[in-house]
């Protein structure tokens, strides 16, 4: 087996510099680009927190049916429809 080197290498030190600390924007960046990235990002981070919510009541619903189904022997008629409601909204 080949000994596995435990430094760094320097391109990957250069790509931890270029990063920095989060919302930190370029010095020689454009105003107008600036502004365009953080409402790209403030859209990007409400779009997920709606996802983040659907996925609750999606799963609930699951859970609810098998629940039915399996031990009351009394499927509903509604999970069904529901479920793939809640999916398309989540992949749209």
């Amino acid at each position: 087996m080949a000994k596995k080197s435990t430094k760094l290498d320097i391109s990957d030190e250069m790509i931890a510099e270029r990063r920095g600390g989060t919302g930190k924007m370029p010095d020689d960046m454009p105003s107008w680009m600036a502004k365009s990235i953080v409402r790209i990002d403030k859209f990007s981070k409400w779009t997920g927190n709606i996802v983040c919510w659907i996925t609750i009541p999606l799963i609930l619903g699951m859970v609810y049916e098998v629940l039915a189904r399996k031990l009351f022997l009394a499927p509903t008629i509604w999970a069904y429809d529901i479920s793939r409601f809640l999916y398309g909204a989540l992949f749209m």
